[in-house]
C-alpha cells in the first residue's frame, strides 16, 4: 500500500483555450488522479491572469489550481500528462507539507533526562 501524500498543483493554460476544452482538459487530470487511487478536495479555476514574462508567446494565462491527496507515483503520471500537453503552458506541484512546530529545548532536556 502506497502512502498518500496531500500535494497543490498549479497549472497555466493556454488562454486561447475554451472555458468547455479548459474544463475538459482539467478533467482529464483529475481522472488521472482518481485512477491512481487519489482524492481530489478541490479544484479552483482562477482565470486568465497576465503572466510575469511571456510564454510561448503569451503574455496571459488561465490558472488552474488543484489540491488532492494520493501517491507519488500519481503525481509522476500527472505531471507526464501535462508535460505532454501543449495546451499547458506551465505547471508546478508541491507536496505539503504540515506546519513545523519546534519543540523548546527545556522540554527537550527534560524529555531525554526522564527517559
Amino acid at each position: 500500500m502506497a502512502l498518500i501524500h496531500p500535494y497543490e498543483s498549479m497549472v497555466i493554460l493556454d488562454p486561447g483555450l475554451t472555458k468547455e476544452e479548459a474544463d475538459k482538459l482539467v478533467d482529464r487530470y483529475l481522472e488521472v488522479v482518481k485512477a491512481g487511487g487519489g482524492e481530489v478536495s478541490k479544484v479552483e479555476r482562477m482565470g486568465k491572469r497576465k503572466l510575469a514574462y511571456p510564454m510561448r508567446k503569451h503574455s496571459e494565462g488561465a490558472y488552474v489550481l488543484m489540491v488532492f491527496n494520493s501517491p507519488s507515483a500519481v503525481v509522476f503520471e500527472l505531471e507526464r500528462q501535462m508535460r505532454l500537453a501543449d495546451e499547458v503552458l506551465k505547471f508546478q506541484t508541491l507536496r505539503v507539507v504540515p506546519e513545523y512546530k519546534p519543540v523548546p529545548r527545556k522540554q527537550r532536556v527534560a524529555a531525554a533526562a526522564a527517559a
